[in-house]
């Protein structure tokens, strides 16, 4: 006969609870969200937007996959910094930078100010 006796062990998780989006030109805090459902954190409620942008180049070499960089951009102003320093690099004979611009919103507990 084997008896067994019975432990109880509590187990513990560590999540990602909050999620703060901070602007790459200003600094600005774009929004803050709860990342997991739960009664101790503060509901996602309210709408924000801001862009995404990823650039990059596709020039022959090793460094084309080291040459992508995205960018959490919260207003026109900070979006037409990124425009111009890309029209600067890519204003060449052989180019081949790119851009990509996505405008995008998601729901959070506090927008950016």
């Amino acid at each position: 006969m084997i008896k067994r006796d019975s432990l109880t062990i509590k187990v513990i998780e560590q999540r990602a609870a909050n999620e703060t989006c901070i602007c790459d030109i200003c600094k600005k805090v774009i929004y803050k969200k709860s990342c997991v459902v739960s009664p101790e954190l503060p509901k996602n409620l309210e709408q924000t937007s801001y862009w995404e942008v990823t650039t990059g180049h596709n020039d022959w070499g090793n460094d084309s996959g080291d040459s992508i960089e995205h960018f959490d951009i919260c207003s026109p102003e900070c979006l037409n910094k990124i425009m111009t320093d890309y029209i600067k690099r890519s204003n060449t004979n052989f180019n081949t930078e790119y851009i990509e611009i996505e405008h995008t919103r998601t729901s959070c507990y506090q927008k950016g100010e």
